[in-house]
């Protein structure tokens, strides 16, 4: 019984602090889920982990990648994780996400920011992520991103 008890209690604490962000919210199974809409056009996903919330956001996704591609995106995504606060940028074989883990003892403060830090990645993102699918737009990424400008 003792086990089932801080299960419940994580629940109701993260009901709790979406409730106080008077943001669109919904419950699936035993996750949480924000829909998109005009202002965070991506949804966003809450579940539990072991020791705290992961919320998680789709900014793309593909079937298939080219390398050149692949290799912009990484140096984006790299680049660009530093503007939202809370939230790591990830790409897989399939997509570009963004996620981030706020600890249990934490939900009350670091949830909302959270939230906030993913909105905006959700927000700013995709459309630089779906233009690096285009081969020759991430070619020419790269050969700027990558060249030795010389020093001044």
């Amino acid at each position: 019984m003792s086990e089932i008890a801080p299960k419940s209690v994580e629940c109701d604490a993260v009901e709790s602090v979406l409730e106080s962000t008077g943001l669109e919210w919904t419950r699936r199974a035993s996750a949480w889920a924000l829909p998109a809409n005009r202002v965070v056009p991506r949804e966003i996903l809450l579940t539990c982990e072991a020791d705290g919330i992961r919320l998680e956001a789709v900014l793309a996704q593909w079937e298939e990648i080219d390398a050149s591609c692949a290799r912009a995106l990484d140096h984006f995504l790299h680049q660009a994780e530093s503007g939202f606060h809370f939230v790591r940028l990830k790409r897989s074989a399939e997509r570009a996400t963004g996620f981030a883990l706020v600890p249990e003892a934490h939900l009350e403060e670091d949830l909302p920011v959270a939230l906030v830090g993913m909105s905006a990645a959700c927000q700013h993102l995709p459309c630089e992520v779906e233009a690096l699918l285009q081969p020759e737009i991430a070619r020419q990424f790269l050969t700027f991103h990558t060249a030795d400008h010389g020093s001044q």
